[in-house]
């Protein structure tokens, strides 16, 4: 679809108010987003924010890359949501991606099974022992 098509309609008719969605550049800065993902993330001013710095505001600054190549997903504990991280790529198909759509959706077990571990659980473990029959 060429981007006049898109650059004619509002991005929240593209993209849909009901899903929270953000639109990044290539370096994971955010540009745009909805009122829907703002609503996730109060007292953070999200425009010109980077992905990683916002995850780290949650703990989850270790296992973020710099250029995604395929969809990813990471589970956000703290707002018990999963974040989905799609590359947009331009028609050229270049090695890496011109912008991507960040996706904040609710958690399913199929979502989950996506994600890596170490964000699917919270930090707290339990060495608690269960009393003896």
């Amino acid at each position: 679809m060429p981007s006049s098509i898109i650059a004619k309609y509002s991005p929240d008719l593209v993209f849909g108010e009901n899903i929270p969605v953000a639109i990044t550049d290539s370096k994971l800065r955010i540009i745009w987003h909805n009122k829907k993902f703002r609503e996730n993330f109060t007292g953070i001013r999200l425009k010109g924010k980077d992905l990683v710095s916002l995850l780290s505001s949650f703990g989850i600054d270790k296992e973020i890359d710099s250029v995604y190549t395929k969809p990813t997903y990471r589970h956000i504990h703290q707002i018990n949501k999963v974040l989905h991280i799609v590359p947009l790529f331009d028609k050229n198909k270049k090695k890496t991606p011109d912008n991507y759509k960040i996706e904040l959706t609710e958690p399913t077990s199929e979502l989950l099974e996506k994600t890596s571990l170490s964000f699917s659980k919270p930090n707290d473990l339990d060495f608690s022992c269960p009393p003896f029959a």
